[in-house]
């Protein structure tokens, strides 16, 4: 392996086009040396527009032809599995986008031959790395807000976002908006919790009308091992002054803090009072730094330090067990203990 790292790109819908390939770009240790898409004209447009080398049709053309050290998978979520697979038979490492992948099955599959091949196969948490979300970890430990309590993570969107697109049929995305979105701020929770195991999940989904298994909307509470609650809302922006967007809110025994626009609320004689002043960094500047320093940590691990990524396999498998808990306890009408 070079000390620049290859990478081959799988998928280049508008994730890729406003994250991936900007924030490649400007890493000096990583290089795109191709690009595969079901759609041909626009992966040969994206790629000549960006000066990369090589547009596969299939995976296996993509590694035939290039010297990839890694691939990034960003496609509908049903076809993740047969992609890593075939990239880790091949020897690649596999960046995977959320949510990893269908069910338990297929992520116990791909922790055992990441193993038995000794390659690196992780998930792009990049709600976890967003510089805001960072600094309210560091806030939450340092005790700031007291002992935590609860946290409070809402996530609401346009119909059309989701209704239009592959999100919207089951067959490509395995789950409703639960599955989408569900995933990835249980993965921001437990972030800001430090990492503590779910011992229990209750929650309710809410289908479309006349799409009974596909959710659309979904209230789900997370008990943790050690006495936190992580509560979470996902619906269809209703309200007009509701926005989209994700919102979180971290409640402690001594305060409370909220995104986006970083701020913390204490009482002082019986009032609230902001502690800290409002950050109010542009949207669109944290999304895009939140993948520089989510692939930077990746591309670290994989050059210089696999050990930091051992344990990510294992977290794919157990990220999608409580996926499947949470639309088990819808079915049943019951909370589910996974301790």
């Amino acid at each position: 392996m070079t000390d620049i790292l290859n990478i081959g790109l799988i998928g280049v819908g508008s994730l890729s086009q406003i994250a991936h390939i900007p924030v490649l770009e400007k890493e000096p240790r990583a290089r795109i040396v191709g690009v595969c898409d079901t759609n041909a004209a626009k992966a040969e447009r994206i790629a000549e527009s960006h000066g990369i080398p090589c547009t596969a049709g299939s995976l296996d053309e993509l590694m035939d032809t290039t010297d990839c050290d890694a691939v990034i998978i960003a496609t509908p979520t049903r076809y993740h599995f047969p992609l890593a697979k075939r990239a880790l038979e091949r020897g690649v490492n596999v960046f995977l986008e959320m949510p990893p992948v269908m069910n338990v099955q297929e992520a116990e599959e791909l922790r055992d031959l990441a193993n038995t091949k000794d390659r690196v196969i992780s998930m792009i948490r990049h709600r976890r790395y967003r510089a805001d979300s960072r600094t309210l970890k560091t806030i939450i430990e340092g005790g700031e807000l007291g002992e935590l309590q609860y946290i409070l993570l809402r996530y609401h969107f346009p119909r059309g976002w989701f209704h239009d697109s592959w999100r919207g049929q089951l067959s490509l995305s395995g789950g409703g908006i639960l599955m989408d979105q569900g995933v990835q701020l249980l993965d921001l929770g437990l972030f800001l919790a430090g990492e503590e195991r779910v011992a229990s999940v209750s929650s309710a989904i809410f289908s479309i009308q006349g799409a009974d298994e596909l959710d659309e909307a979904a209230l789900v509470l997370f008990r943790l091992d050690n006495g936190v609650v992580i509560a979470m809302e996902l619906g269809p922006w209703l309200g007009v002054d509701q926005g989209s967007g994700l919102k979180v809110q971290v409640f402690g025994s001594g305060g409370m803090a909220k995104l986006p626009g970083l701020e913390i609320q204490k009482e002082l004689y019986g009032n609230p009072v902001r502690v800290l002043p409002r950050v109010t960094t542009p949207e669109r500047e944290l999304f895009q730094r939140s993948y520089k320093d989510t692939l930077r940590i990746l591309l670290t691990g994989v050059r210089e330090k696999p050990d930091t990524l051992a344990g990510d396999p294992e977290k794919i498998v157990s990220r999608m067990k409580i996926a499947e808990e949470m639309y088990r306890s819808a079915r049943e009408g019951i909370e589910r203990r996974l301790m």
